[in-house]
């Protein structure tokens, strides 16, 4: 792949704007949702998995709709280069065969969210013996916990937003 320097600064600098929103985003929504309340369990009424799997499909697939579409505007107007995604590279390759339609690649995203990467948090928190939250600690986590997930997602959405073709 071939890009730009002035294309790599752009990308670095929309993932870390999106990392940093999304920590406080999440944080702040889930402190607000939770504060004095009870302790969060595995499961239940009262648990975070749910929450965890809800939110790697939900906040991938808002920030797809935003992140494709801005990118795509910035290149129709001439403010971004496209990019050729190489596709000698094995996620380049999978990333210039997503689909054109915005929805579908929300799918996609919010979907790696979901079935891959809300599974190995949950198991990495059942291996270290994580069985409760408090609302404080939950909140801390899911704000970071989302912040790894844009920092992970995002810079694609934008290759994918900047790619060149119709």
């Amino acid at each position: 792949m071939c890009m730009s320097k002035q294309t790599k600064t752009h990308i670095k600098k929309d993932v870390a704007l999106n990392v940093f929103l999304n920590v406080v985003l999440n944080a702040g929504i889930s402190w607000m949702l939770l504060k004095g309340g009870e302790t969060l369990i595995w499961g239940g009424d009262k648990g975070f998995v749910g929450d965890l799997l809800a939110t790697a499909f939900l906040m991938p697939f808002i920030v797809t709709l935003i992140m494709i579409a801005v990118q795509r505007k910035k290149v129709r107007a001439g403010k971004r280069d496209a990019v050729a995604l190489n596709t000698g590279a094995p996620l380049m390759s999978l990333l210039a065969r997503f689909p054109r339609s915005l929805f579908k690649n929300g799918l996609l995203f919010g979907g790696a969210g979901m079935l891959i990467l809300a599974p190995i948090t949950l198991l990495g928190l059942w291996i270290v013996g994580v069985e409760t939250f408090s609302p404080g600690t939950y909140s801390v986590f899911k704000g970071l916990w989302a912040g790894v997930i844009a920092g992970i997602l995002v810079p694609m959405m934008i290759l994918v937003g900047l790619r060149q073709g119709k």
